[in-house]
């Protein structure tokens, strides 16, 4: 008998899995969204705190998925905050990345930290 028998009897098949279920259901989930981001994302200009890293995550899942790749042109933030903050680093001859202040991980969180920090370079 292991721990979870010994502390949950008769709950063991509440717990299992239904991977095939799982996922189906986010391969549906990804061709849906798919398209509202495609959508979104061709047809602008975005601004993006730490682009390069949501660009490639977004190139991943789309080749997970099967899905075409979404082309958008994006600005990246963190890279002019990085600059507009001056810590220059002598090893790498660029700016150091600076964390998102405020940002906390959300979608919601740190679309309204990045504008913050729009805000406040455009502000000097």
């Amino acid at each position: 008998m292991n721990y979870w028998d010994d502390y949950n009897p008769g709950y063991e098949d509440e717990f299992e899995p239904n991977y095939e279920s799982d996922h189906q259901k986010a391969i549906d989930w990804a061709k849906e969204i798919h398209s509202k981001i495609k959508l979104l994302l061709e047809s602008r200009k975005s601004v993006i705190y730490n682009a390069a890293f949501d660009q490639r995550i977004l190139r991943q899942q789309c080749l997970i998925n099967n899905l075409p790749e979404i082309n958008f042109a994006a600005s990246c933030a963190m890279l002019w905050y990085s600059q507009y903050c001056g810590d220059w680093n002598d090893y790498h001859q660029n700016y150091r990345w600076q964390r998102l202040p405020g940002g906390d991980h959300s979608a919601i969180g740190d679309c309204r930290a990045t504008l913050a920090v729009i805000q406040e370079m455009a502000n000097g």
